[in-house]
């Protein structure tokens, strides 16, 4: 909008944000002018009056396939309800190039980066289906579903370092060997089900939020008769003013806490996790 009332120059910051190339504005008539302009890196304006002869289309069709990684970037408008050829397929297309979501990129770490075919990264959601915190069938369907998404990095949920950091009696944990065992065992046949993906978990602990029923079960705290465990947390503070207070923690329960901390995360390197979220 700010390009077509001829601010042109208000709008370049907001575009370079999302990737795209504002190198040039063109309007254009003719498909030949447009892959030679969109090969060239120029952001192409096809403005709501603009009406596109469906000859033109496998032209264009042929030319998205030979834009290079950042080619230019094919802004529609209302040209598409006009277009009867502007198919999803054909937009989506031309998708990659109007930002950098599909473009590969490279996480910084010390054993030299963590390559990522994309920029769309699965995040972390719980479950609620662990038994003892060990992973389950559950977890295979799970996983193997969303190593077969097409995201460049899959982040298993928030995996409790003790027992007490649980969420709920039904999260996920990886505290001992018998935890250890079956995370790596699930992830393990998950993955020879899948494209090679990298796999990133959350270690966690709940702190006052833990000790909570299932969210469909109300989500509030437990108590020791309903299955529910002592819970700690920065300060004497409860998460809710009729919920009782969690066990504050001193230097040593801190110091605990950091301890397993490093155990998770030796034990998630060990298993081949290529990534840590804390």
């Amino acid at each position: 909008q700010l390009a077509r009332k001829g601010k042109r120059k208000s709008a370049e910051p907001a575009l370079e944000r999302l990737g795209v190339n504002v190198a040039g504005t063109l309007k254009v008539n003719n498909s030949e002018v447009l892959r030679d302009a969109l090969l060239a890196g120029l952001g192409i304006g096809l403005l709501p009056d603009f009406s596109m002869p469906l000859d033109m289309a496998p032209t264009l069709v042929a030319a998205r396939t030979a834009l290079p990684p950042h080619g230019g970037a094919l802004c529609l408008g209302a040209a598409r309800r006009q277009s009867p050829w502007f198919t999803s397929e054909f937009c989506m297309g031309y998708a990659g190039y109007m930002s950098l979501l599909f473009t590969p990129y490279t996480l910084p770490s010390p054993r030299g980066g963590l390559p990522l075919a994309n920029r769309i990264v699965v995040a972390p959601m719980c479950q609620y289906a662990a038994n003892h915190g060990e992973a389950t069938d559950w977890h295979l369907m799970h996983w193997g579903n969303l190593l077969n998404s097409g995201a460049a990095l899959f982040t298993i949920e928030a995996t409790a370092v003790v027992p007490e950091g649980r969420i709920t009696p039904a999260c996920l944990g990886l505290w001992d060997d018998r935890t250890d065992a079956a995370l790596a065992s699930t992830l393990h046949r998950a993955r020879k089900l899948a494209p090679p993906v990298p796999v990133c978990i959350q270690l966690a602990h709940a702190g006052r939020k833990a000790s909570s029923a299932l969210p469909w079960a109300g989500a509030q705290l437990l108590s020791s008769a309903q299955g529910g465990w002592e819970t700690f947390g920065p300060s004497a503070l409860p998460q809710l003013p009729t919920e009782p207070p969690p066990t504050e923690m001193t230097r040593y329960h801190m110091e605990q806490v950091r301890d397993v901390f490093v155990q998770a995360a030796q034990r998630a390197d060990r298993m081949g996790i290529e990534a840590i979220e804390l």
